[in-house]
This record gives structure tokens, C-alpha cells and sequence, in this order.
């Protein structure tokens, strides 16, 4: 055989050689981790819409992963967020329950700034491994906020606000494993007097023939479509100081939209998560003579001058 054309079938075979060696070392060196566990638990919260702070808490995605050959010792690894089921503005997230959205975000920072799931804002960690084949674990957290103030969203009752959120795990841009994680959210129907009662004040002359009026007001902010009931201890009264009887009813002048006034009875109303205005109207029958032996008096020392307002929902 010619030498010359033996060495050149040699330097060809060698050549054929290190593209074939180089174009496996290229398919080691882009073969992504393994990750047997990519999870997360998800957080859930219960929400007071009336607080005057955010609702906020703390959750973490879980990873073990094995390294394959081509990986290097130390992985950084990149975790993605959608934007859940019922995507809002800017990144936010949407909470579907009771035929009403609520608000909240996913956060990669734990001052609430950096939406998780918006503007290229990413979860990253770094799994140190041992040799080809052992495994690494870690976990990286992330955080959650429901802004304050969505008062007119209604209750839940038994069931929750949820949604679903979508994680997507990546090596160098390249996707490793995908995953889920829930997120649920109570509110729990809450009533409250948000304007307490003025003093109730008749200005009164012993029989006179007309009768004497008084009005105050309050205010009641329930959680939306939550039924409430507001009622006194007593609606009619003779005052134990001066001798005048009178009445108090609740809602004759004022009341919440779709209630109605009954004389003598309690109000029953449906919160808005809005304050609500009640009035309590006082009547003063005319001629009566009461108790008074000088020029003016008043009920300051009466036993029974003072009632008890309650609201149950």
C-alpha cells in the first residue's frame, strides 16, 4: 500500500474521531439535571378586607435533583411563575370564589416589589453536587401579598377564594421539569360599628300639644352580602327621671338601601363592605305632664337612660 495514502486515511479517521468526540461532549454539556422533586406546597391565607394593612405570608419551592455527566458541580438553576388561572394587570393574580375575583401578587422579594410572574422576574438557586449521579436538594422562598382595602368582595362562607399557579423549571433556558402549586384564601364574614351612636336629645315643655322629636345616627360596615340585624334592648321608654315616656325606632329617616322600616322592631340589613348609615329616630308623645319642680330639668340622674345597641350577623 502507498504510505502516503495510508497516512492520509489515518489523519482522516482521526479527524472523523474528534468531530465525533466533540459532538458528544456537546450533548453531555447540554444534557440538563434530573430533578425528582420540583414542588411546592403553596400558601393560603385567611383575609380581613377591613384591615388597613396587607394580608401577607411565606411559602418555598423544593427541588432534588441529580447531576448528570456534563453537569458541573455547582447547578444554578431557574424557576418561572405564571400568573395563575384569572391573570390581572401588571403580573398581578386573581383569586376566583364566591363569583367575585380577589387580588393578590407573588413576590421573589420579601418587601412585595418584584412580581414573581411579571416583567422577567425569576426564582434562581444553586445546587452544589458531588460526584456524576449524586443528588442535591434546596428550596428557595418566595412570598405572597393580598393588598388591603377589597372590602366589597363577598364572604366565602365554606368555601375559598383559589387559584392554581404554574412553575416551570429551567437549566440555562433549558425547561428541566414543570409543576403546580395551590393557593386558597378565607374571608370570614365580619360586621362592625363603624360610627358609634350620637346622643339621642328631646327638648321637651310639660304638655305640650305637639309631639317632641329626636334623631342620631350610626354607621355599620359588614363584609359584602353578609345579612345583619340591628336591634335595641328597648323601644319604648318612661324615663325614670323626669316621668316621659317615648319611643326609638331604628331606620325611620335613614337606613341601608333594600331594608325596610318596621316601628318598634329591628332592623335586618345586607352589608356592602361599605359603611352603612342607621338612623335612631326618637318620638316624644305630646301632653304630658312628666316630673319637674323647677323651671328646667333634665334625665342626667335617670336610672334608665341609656340603651344598648346590638348588631348580629
Amino acid at each position: 500500500m502507498d504510505p502516503a495514502r495510508t497516512l492520509h486515511c489515518i489523519v482522516r479517521l482521526a479527524r472523523l474521531l474528534a468531530a465525533a468526540l466533540a459532538l458528544l461532549a456537546a450533548a453531555q454539556s447540554a444534557q440538563a439535571v434530573s430533578c425528582a422533586t420540583f414542588s411546592s406546597p403553596g400558601w393560603s391565607l385567611t383575609y380581613d378586607p377591613f384591615a388597613a394593612v396587607a394580608a401577607t405570608t411565606t411559602s418555598t419551592v423544593n427541588l432534588t435533583c441529580t447531576r448528570q455527566t456534563g453537569d458541573p458541580k455547582n447547578v444554578t438553576l431557574t424557576i418561572t411563575a405564571n400568573s395563575g388561572l384569572n391573570p390581572g394587570a401588571a403580573g398581578q393574580a386573581l383569586l376566583a370564589g364566591s363569583g367575585a375575583l380577589l387580588q393578590y401578587g407573588n413576590y421573589t422579594d420579601v418587601t412585595n416589589t418584584l412580581v414573581w410572574n411579571a416583567g422577567g422576574n425569576s426564582l434562581s438557586i444553586t445546587l452544589s453536587f458531588g460526584g456524576i449521579g449524586s443528588t442535591a436538594s434546596g428550596s428557595v422562598p418566595f412570598y405572597a401579598n393580598i393588598p388591603a382595602g377589597q372590602t366589597t368582595l363577598p364572604p366565602s362562607g365554606a368555601s375559598f377564594y383559589t387559584d392554581t399557579i404554574s412553575l416551570q423549571l429551567l437549566e440555562k433556558g433549558t425547561p428541566v421539569s414543570a409543576t403546580t402549586f395551590p393557593v386558597s384564601v378565607a374571608i370570614n364574614p365580619l360586621c362592625t360599628i363603624s360610627t358609634a351612636p350620637g346622643a339621642l336629645t328631646f327638648s321637651y315643655t310639660s304638655l305640650q300639644g305637639t309631639p317632641g322629636a329626636a334623631i342620631s345616627s350610626f354607621a355599620v360596615t359588614c363584609t359584602n352580602t353578609v345579612p345583619y340585624t340591628a336591634s335595641l334592648d328597648a323601644y319604648s321608654v318612661t324615663d325614670a327621671a323626669v316621668n316621659l315616656s317615648y319611643t326609638v325606632n331604628l331606620g325611620q329617616t335613614t337606613r341601608p338601601p333594600g331594608s325596610a322600616y318596621s316601628p318598634g322592631a329591628a332592623l335586618s340589613a345586607t352589608g356592602s363592605g361599605l359603611a352603612q348609615t342607621i338612623s335612631i329616630d326618637g318620638a316624644m308623645p305630646a301632653d304630658q305632664s312628666g316630673t319637674c319642680a323647677t323651671a328646667t330639668c333634665t334625665n342626667a340622674a335617670s336610672a334608665n337612660n341609656i340603651r344598648t345597641l346590638m348588631i348580629t350577623y
